[in-house]
């Protein structure tokens, strides 16, 4: 099955597939990849059908898959949005902050999902807005008989269900506080030790003193123990790993930049090293990376635009006629000061070769990884067809054959 993925405006900017059949072999998810129009941190699938009833009830589920989403609206729980995987952006949150003031999150209860809904706080703290969680385990409008896995299922076979858990979402507190309480035992000192580690650094971070103090309260009665106690405790273990936005988000902003792939890091180097030759060779090395499958957002784009340039080349304005985020990756780029001190120390067209050779190199590795896949899932078939033991000759061939390029390289 095939999902038309719409940004937040209702255009198309990519595609999701999933598969049907539960003994297939494949992924069963398959999706577009990043592109400059699509950006699954950005993306809110439902939001552009839907976003009416999210602005009348100003309150929004947000689940984690296509499926998840569909069954809601089916059950009549229209204000709802699916995320990709389980973790909710900062993006996401400033798109879903235009129409709702109340976020309430319908994720897996496992140990991304927990993750997940912690880091949610300080995105969400930020913007004003009431983030609340669907707790499948410990709601009363579930009964001990009813195993559900996911919003998916409750919302099919029990739609009027579905309905009275959304309405009986809780605090995220409240929820984090049931998790950890569930996850070690409370009546022991290792299992109070472990769920104080735990909430510390969330309870700590809650601006609100009559809040904070309702949870140190009731997390006091679970624990049976002083509350001036757990308040010393809570306050010398909660600095230790802040959620507010300003430290969460920083943080992941700084690990876009900073960890890169290897490839990612090598590819801007060379792109960085291509716009450094004369104006007659830039052309020239574009050419020969017209082929070149970049993992790098935008940079096959800024090269076929290259390769089709007409006249002498003149960075400004070649940049004026690229769209804005491309060009914005381009200067990026180009105005690198480590890249600049490393061409500079170097012979030019000596760092060049040396660059797309560790380019070329990472690619092929890459290549053999993907066949290997490949080559796992013929291998856990036990009995082969004449075709898949060719497929599979056909296979390893190509892996020696890479195998040989990158010795070539090197």
């Amino acid at each position: 099955m095939i999902f038309p993925l719409k940004n937040h405006r209702g255009q198309v900017v990519g595609f999701s597939g999933r598969l049907l059949s539960q003994s297939a072999k494949e992924a069963k998810y398959i999706n577009s990849p990043e592109t400059l129009l699509y950006h699954k941190s950005k993306m809110l699938y439902g939001y552009s059908e839907l976003f009416r009833e999210i602005k009348k009830k100003e309150q929004v589920v947000v689940v984690e898959g296509e499926f998840d989403m569909i069954s809601s609206a089916q059950a009549h729980v229209n204000n709802v949005v699916a995320i990709k995987g389980s973790a909710l952006t900062q993006d996401q949150v400033t798109l879903l902050a235009r129409v709702a003031k109340t976020i309430i999150l319908a994720l897996d209860a496992d140990e991304a999902g927990i993750k997940a809904t912690e880091r949610a706080i300080g995105i969400v703290k930020e913007k004003g807005i009431d983030l609340k969680v669907i707790d499948l385990k410990h709601t009363a409008a579930l009964s001990t008989e009813d195993q559900v896995k996911d919003p998916d299922e409750l919302a099919r076979e029990k739609p009027k269900v579905w309905r009275e858990v959304v309405d009986g979402a809780v605090s995220v507190y409240e929820f984090l506080i049931n998790h950890a309480l569930d996850l070690y035992d409370p009546q022991t000192a290792d299992g109070k030790r472990q769920i104080i580690n735990r909430l510390a650094p969330i309870i700590e971070n809650i601006d609100h003193v009559v809040e904070k103090e309702f949870y140190l309260q009731k997390l006091s009665l679970a624990l049976n123990v002083k509350e001036s106690l757990l308040k010393e405790d809570i306050a010398r273990f909660g600095q230790k790993k802040p959620t507010t936005l300003q430290t969460q988000t920083e943080k992941e902003a700084a690990s876009v930049n900073v960890f890169k792939s290897y490839q990612e890091r090598n590819e801007e180097y060379l792109m960085f090293l291509l716009f450094s030759y004369k104006p007659d060779l830039i052309q020239e090395k574009a050419i020969a990376l017209k082929d070149f499958v970049f993992k790098s957002s935008g940079f096959k784009q800024v090269i076929e635009k290259l390769a089709l340039y007409q006249g002498t080349f003149d960075l400004k304005k070649f940049a004026s006629s690229l769209a804005e985020d491309l060009k914005k990756s381009l200067m990026d780029v180009l105005l690198n000061e480590e890249y600049e001190k490393n061409a500079k120390e170097g012979d030019l067209e000596k760092e060049w070769q040396a660059t797309l050779s560790r380019v070329k190199k990472e690619s092929l590795r890459d290549e053999i990884v993907m066949i290997n896949q490949e080559i796992s899932e013929l291998d856990s078939s036990l009995k082969r067809t004449k075709t898949e033991e060719k497929k599979l000759d056909e296979l390893l061939a190509l892996i020696v054959q890479k195998q040989a390029a990158i010795k070539k390289l090197d």
